[in-house]
C-alpha cells in the first residue's frame, strides 16, 4: 500500500480532535502511551480525552482493573476488563455533564514490547469500545496483533499508530467492516504488524459474521495464518498453540472425505506414538491454503467458511493459511512453538515436495526449502495412495528423480518421512474433484465417500453446487 494513499496520523488524530461529541479514555499498557499521545501532539485533545492512564506496575493494574489469578497481563481478558472499566467510568462520571448527543468510547492495550536483550517474541491486545450513535450500547472490536519490528522504539511506533488507526476506523468505517479492517495497518509498511484475531461485537456489527473477518485478515495480506477451533471460535495462534504439539493435514476438503478422516485417524495415532504424547498435550488442524485453492482455479472461496464449519463440526481444529509451500508453515509455526510439528501427507504430495518448479522464485531452492521444512526434527506422516487400476502406493514405492534419490533416501533413514497406516475399506482412488462432480450432477453415491456430519451440513447448506436426486 502507497503510505501517501491516505491520511497521515496527525491528520487522523486531529480530525477527531476538533469533533466536540467523540469524547473518551485512553488505557495503555506496556509500550509507552503511543496512542495518547498522538492526540495529544497534534492540539486541541481536550476535545476528545477525557483521561489516560499507564497502569505498568501489577498492583496497580489489579487495583484498577482486577487481580489476574493466571498472572499473565498480555491477554484478551485483561484488555477486555480495561474496556469494561474505562467506558463504564466514562459513562458514569462523563454523561450528565457533557452534551446529550455525545457519543463516548473507551480505548485500551496491553502490549509485550521487546524487552532489554531478550528475543521473546512481542505482540500484544488492543480494543475498542464506543457508541456509534448517542446513548447507544457500546459496540466493541478487540484484536490480537503480533509485532514484527526489532527495537522497542519501533514497536511503540507500531501500537500508536494501529491504536489511532482503529479509533478513526470506528468514527469514520463503523458501516464499512472491510474499509475499517484494511484501515488498521495505513501508515505502517507491510510486515511490521501482524494482526491474527479480530472481533466485532455490538449493535454497530450486528450483521457482521466474525469467521469472514478474520478470513480476510488472511485474504488482505494483514497476517498468514488465522485459526478456529474445533468449537468453531476464533482463536489466536499465540494462545491456541501455547505448549501444545502440532499436527497438520492441508487439502481444500472440497469436500472432506472419508480418506481424510482415515488420514487424520492414522496419522495422529502414529505422530502421538512417535513423539510418545498425549492427544490433550496436541493440536490437530486441518489447513485450507488459499494460495493454492486460488492456483487451482477456484477463484471463488465463498464457500471457505462453510468448509471450515464441516471440519469444526467434525471436530477438528481449522488453519486458513495464505502460505503455499509447506516449509513457510513451518517456519511460522516455530514462531509459536518449541513443541513437535508434523504434517500428515499422502505419497502423492511427496512428488510436489521435491519438484524444482514449486520452488520458483524462491531463493535458495528445493535444498533450502526442505531444511526449514525438516527444521527443529520437523516429521510428515505419509499415507498411501490407490492408483486407478487398484495399485497401491506406499512411502517404499515413490519414485524419485535419480538426482534426488540419495536426498529422499536419506530423509527416510534418519525418520523424517514416517509411513502411517490405512483401512483397507476406506482408501480409494476418487478425488475430492470427482466426488464434487458427483454431488454437482446429483449422484447420491458421493454420501457413501464422505462423514455422514458431512452429508448433512452439505445438504442443509446447499454447497458445492449440490443438487437433490431427481430418480
Amino acid at each position: 500500500m502507497n503510505l501517501e494513499d491516505h491520511k497521515t496520523i496527525i491528520q487522523k488524530a486531529l480530525e477527531i480532535n476538533l469533533d466536540p461529541l467523540f469524547y473518551g479514555s485512553i488505557a495503555e499498557i506496556g509500550a509507552g502511551q503511543e496512542v495518547a499521545r498522538s492526540f495529544f501532539q497534534v492540539g486541541g485533545a481536550s476535545g476528545t480525552v477525557a483521561k489516560t492512564i499507564s497502569a505498568y506496575d501489577m498492583q496497580i493494574s489489579d487495583d484498577a482493573y482486577g487481580r489476574e489469578t493466571s498472572g499473565r497481563y498480555v491477554t484478551q481478558e485483561r484488555v477486555q476488563s480495561m474496556l469494561d472499566k474505562e467506558f463504564a467510568q466514562a459513562i458514569r462520571r462523563l454523561s450528565d455533564v457533557r452534551p446529550k448527543n455525545s457519543r463516548f468510547f473507551a480505548f485500551a492495550d496491553t502490549i509485550s514490547a521487546k524487552a532489554y536483550n531478550s528475543d521473546k517474541p512481542s505482540h500484544g491486545w488492543m480494543g475498542i469500545q464506543f457508541q456509534r450513535v448517542s446513548m447507544e450500547y457500546p459496540s466493541q472490536i478487540v484484536l490480537h496483533v503480533n509485532l514484527r519490528d526489532k527495537s522497542n522504539h519501533e514497536q511503540q511506533q507500531a501500537i500508536g499508530v494501529v491504536g489511532v488507526n482503529l479509533i478513526y476506523g470506528v468514527f469514520n468505517y463503523a458501516e464499512d467492516s472491510n474499509k475499517l479492517l484494511d484501515s488498521l495497518t495505513e501508515n505502517l509498511e507491510w510486515g511490521r504488524v501482524e494482526p491474527d484475531f479480530i472481533e466485532f461485537s455490538g449493535p454497530a456489527f450486528d450483521k457482521i459474521d466474525n469467521k469472514n473477518i478474520m478470513l480476510r485478515l488472511v485474504q488482505s495480506g494483514l497476517t498468514p495464518v488465522v485459526m478456529f477451533n474445533s468449537n468453531g471460535q476464533s482463536v489466536t495462534p499465540k494462545e491456541f498453540l501455547y505448549k501444545k504439539n502440532i499436527l497438520i493435514l492441508r487439502g481444500n476438503f472440497k469436500p472432506f472425505s472419508n480418506v481424510h478422516q482415515d488420514m487424520m485417524q492414522f496419522g495422529s495415532q502414529k505422530f502421538l506414538s512417535v513423539h510418545k504424547t498425549k492427544k490433550e498435550k496436541s493440536a490437530l488442524f486441518c489447513e485450507i491454503n488459499i494460495a493454492q485453492y486460488v492456483a487451482d482455479g477456484e477463484g471463488d472461496i465463498s464457500d471457505l467458511i462453510p468448509r471450515a464449519n464441516i471440519l469444526t463440526q467434525l471436530g477438528y481444529n481449522v488453519m486458513i493459511t495464505s502460505h503455499f509451500r509447506y516449509f513457510r508453515i513451518s517456519e511460522y509455526l516455530l514462531k509459536e512453538t518449541q513443541s513437535n510439528i508434523g504434517f500428515i501427507i499422502s505419497t502423492e504430495n511427496i512428488h510436489q515436495i521435491f519438484n524444482n518448479d514449486y520452488y520458483d522464485g524462491y531463493e535458495g531452492g528445493l535444498l533450502s526449502a526442505l531444511g526449514k521444512l525438516f527444521a527443529h526434527g520437523i516429521k510428515l506422516f505419509v499415507y498411501p495412495n490407490i492408483t486407478r487400476d487398484g495399485k497401491l502406493i506406499t512411502l517404499n514405492d515413490i519414485q524419485i528423480e535419480y538426482n534426488q534419490k540419495h536426498l529422499f533416501q536419506h530423509l527416510l533413514n534418519n525418520e523424517f518421512f514416517i509411513p502411517i497406516g490405512y483401512s483397507k475399506n476406506v482408501i480409494n482412488p476418487i478425488s475430492d474433484h470427482d466426488i464434487s462432480e458427483l454431488i454437482k450432477a446429483g449422484n447420491t453415491e458421493w454420501e457413501e465417500l464422505i462423514p455422514e456430519t458431512a452429508v448433512s451440513y452439505i445438504k442443509k447448506e446447499k454447497l458445492f453446487n449440490y443438487k437433490v436426486n431427481k430418480k
